[in-house]
């Protein structure tokens, strides 16, 4: 398994996670300590739990992951049609859907 800071934009502000992905017999997913998904302010905060938590991450630039862009899809998704290319920014709609709802359940503990 391979640990990636995941960096995002929800609700207007930039925030990070540990994604672990790559790996052929497990789905890519979000870490999670005892069930919870650590949120942190910025890189450098992720980069000293990781270090702290023996967390090895892959060593390359983080690529911003608009959530807030998904959320405008999904409201306006049964109004007209837009092309996926417009949000996507090389990751799959599976994956921003799951990690949105992950995200708010997350934020509301």
């Amino acid at each position: 398994m391979n640990y990636f800071v995941l960096w995002f934009k929800l609700d207007y502000r930039h925030q990070y996670a540990i994604w672990c992905g790559n790996d052929r017999e497990l789905p890519d997913k979000l870490y999670n300590k005892n069930g919870k998904v650590p949120i942190f302010q910025t890189e450098n905060e992720l980069r000293k739990y990781a270090s702290t938590n023996s967390i090895e991450l892959v060593n390359e630039e983080p690529i911003l992951h608009n959530l807030d862009t998904v959320k405008r899809w999904l409201a306006i998704k049964g109004k007209k049609k837009i092309g996926l290319s417009y949000w996507l920014h090389g990751i799959c709609l599976e994956i921003l859907l799951q990690l949105t709802k992950m995200l708010a359940q997350n934020l509301k503990r």
